[in-house]
């Protein structure tokens, strides 16, 4: 880490009074990991006494994990991460030692994509060189209760309908269907549960099902280049896909089925998903997680076989048989949780960039995502937003392989946007003040800068 990787705009900071940073860092992280702590408690609780050295250590993560949540309250300095099993760990540390030298190494201080990045894998780091808690994930349940609980209904609703659109011959509304299905991608993305800490949230009431739901909401749908998508899509066929995957659940539930469409419509060939390696912000997908959606989505729980799940388990199989036949690929490259911007993925990631430019469109879905797009800092908000890509997207450094053109799909939790037209921001304040941060408004972006290259 160095002063040549900063943006080109001021980073946002918890520092920064009454911006959404601060209220993260004075609130929603405070909740959140003391919800870590209690929900380390209660697994602690469950131990067999006779577990001695289990229990030994598990008070041991508990005493690190109220310290966390202490130093967070009392915004100190980083601690460096302890050597584990994961790659990036001395490039963490690197950048802590960056950040001390130029004395912005607290949670506020700092800037807002590091602080609370580093914070997740912290959280990592602790379990991650335990003996007895490797596997242990504090936001497993959250996270399966966002698709089995009041959720299930939707999940039914979604697998009803998509079923008979797959057998639809009809090439007539096949581009209505295609913006559909970004639509309800993009709002699946209100379900982030690292926002909703409120555990007395219906987040059923965010979902969209109907095609009248989606309509009904393009008056929040605040920067839409959905056709432009389309126009792109429609030259394709039999090529591959990539979706980059925020939260898991029902948001994932919802990508899945987009995936399915695609590939019945002859679009994509092959669905390269991108999972976190780690516990990530609360809700988002790792492997285990995308897994257990489809073997839940074949198998339901007994307290939801009063729902006709027919539907619902003929699609999970489908996906099943997508994934041995090796049509859908799992990835979970440690990149996707590092504290670094997408503009830097080339130089901190060159394989991952450079796999990524085998496909034909990437798929960014949810909040972070496009932060990491846009480098996180305060761009004024009619910056076009393949201008505040900076170099991402641009050919492969060393072999100049273009790159693929990409689409953020992302509703507003962060206090950066790029792209507005003139007026909308201004209209939006009278509108709503927390327009930016609430989810309530949502964003469709496309960036093919490079396009011509790949022709």
């Amino acid at each position: 880490m160095n002063d040549s990787l900063l943006p080109p705009k001021p980073l946002l900071r918890g520092i920064i009074p009454k911006s959404f940073a601060e209220d993260t860092f004075d609130r929603r992280i405070p909740d959140i990991f003391t919800q870590v702590v209690k929900n380390f408690e209660d697994a602690l609780s469950k131990v067999d006494p006779s577990e001695n050295e289990k229990l030994k250590e598990g008070k041991e993560i508990k005493s690190k994990l109220e310290k966390l949540v202490d130093d967070i309250i009392n915004d100190r300095e980083f601690n460096e991460l302890n050597k584990d099993e994961y790659q990036d760990c001395e490039e963490w540390n690197n950048c802590i030692k960056y950040w001390k030298n130029k004395n912005e190494a607290t949670y506020k201080k700092c800037s807002w994509l590091f602080s609370e990045s580093y914070l997740y894998r912290v959280l990592a780091n602790y379990f991650s060189i335990s003996k007895y808690w490797k596997n242990y994930d504090s936001f497993t349940v959250k996270k399966e209760k966002s698709l089995i609980g009041e959720t299930w209904k939707s999940v039914v609703a979604m697998a009803d309908m998509i079923n008979p659109l797959i057998k639809n011959t009809d090439d007539n509304s096949v581009r209505e269907t295609f913006i559909s299905f970004l639509k309800y991608s993009l709002w699946g993305n209100q379900a982030d549960l690292s926002l909703h800490t409120n555990a007395k949230i219906d987040l059923t009431n965010l979902h969209k099902i109907t095609l009248d739901e989606i309509k009904k909401s393009d008056n929040n749908l605040i920067s839409d280049e959905s056709s432009k998508i389309w126009d792109y899509v429609s030259t394709i066929h039999g090529k591959r896909f990539d979706f980059i995957l925020d939260n898991a659940g029902y948001e994932t539930y919802n990508d899945l089925v987009f995936a399915d469409w695609l590939m019945s419509k002859g679009f994509a060939s092959q669905i390269v998903w991108h999972c976190k390696q780690i516990p990530w912000y609360v809700s988002d997908t790792n492997i285990k997680d995308f897994k257990w959606i489809i073997d839940t989505c074949i198998n339901p729980p007994e307290s939801l076989k009063n729902f006709d799940n027919t539907n619902v388990i003929e699609m999970a199989k489908r996906w099943k048989t997508y994934i041995e036949n090796n049509q859908w690929v799992l990835n979970n490259d440690i990149f996707w949780t590092s504290n670094y911007p997408f503009w830097h993925m080339a130089t901190f990631a060159p394989k991952l960039y450079e796999y990524l430019s085998d496909s034909s469109l990437l798929i960014f879905k949810g909040d972070m995502n496009y932060r990491k797009t846009v480098y996180d800092c305060y761009w004024p908000f009619t910056t076009p937003f393949i201008e505040a890509c900076g170099n991402f997207g641009q050919p492969v450094p060393i072999t100049g392989k273009p790159f693929p053109p990409f689409a953020c799909l992302r509703t507003c939790k962060a206090d950066v946007i790029t792209g507005l037209k003139e007026g909308v921001s201004e209209r939006l304040d009278k509108e709503c003040k927390e327009w930016l941060v609430n989810g309530k408004y949502g964003i469709i972006q496309f960036n093919d800068k490079y396009l011509n290259l790949r022709k």
